[in-house]
C-alpha cells in the first residue's frame, strides 16, 4: 500500500528495482483485499489504487476467495500452535 500511497518512497523504489529483474505476480485475493482496505480506510484514494493497478505490469494469479470457514480453520490452527493470528 505504501508504494501506492507514497510514490517515490523507499518501498516504491525497492519495488521498482525488484520488478526490473523479476516478474511481479499478484493473487486475485490480494488485489481484492487491497480494494477492500482502500475503500474502508482511504476512500478518497481509490483512484490512485486503480491507476496503479492499470499502470504496474504484473501477472494476475487467480485464487479462490477464502471463506469465513477457511479463515476460522486458519485461526484455530494458529491458536493451537500458540501463535498470534496474523
Amino acid at each position: 500500500m505504501e508504494t501506492i500511497l507514497f510514490p517515490n518512497s523507499v518501498p516504491d523504489k525497492v519495488l521498482c528495482i525488484v520488478v526490473e529483474r523479476e516478474r511481479l505476480v499478484l493473487a486475485t485475493y490480494i488485489v481484492e483485499e487491497l480494494r477492500r482496505v482502500f475503500q474502508n480506510k482511504f476512500p478518497d484514494k481509490m483512484q490512485h489504487l486503480e491507476r496503479y493497478l492499470e499502470w504496474r505490469e504484473f501477472e494476475l494469479f487467480v485464487t479462490p476467495y477464502p471463506t469465513k470457514q477457511a479463515f476460522k480453520r486458519r485461526l484455530n490452527v494458529t491458536m493451537v500452535a500458540g501463535k498470534r493470528p496474523s
